[in-house]
């Protein structure tokens, strides 16, 4: 569950730092943020899943 919740993280992470500087240039600003948001929703869960584990 671990790996899971750090791959979730590392892959939420990356999507927000590319929807930030790197895809507004290739794609529509629109479709830039949610790929953003989708990146902070996986950072999220995988927070959520961590605490969730601790318990």
């Amino acid at each position: 569950m671990k790996k899971l919740n750090l791959t979730l993280a590392i892959i939420g992470f990356i999507l927000s730092i590319l929807s930030m500087y790197i895809l507004p240039i290739l794609m529509n600003d629109l479709y830039s943020g949610i790929v953003g948001f989708v990146g902070l929703a996986m950072i999220m869960l995988s927070l959520y899943l961590m605490n969730k584990e601790k318990r």
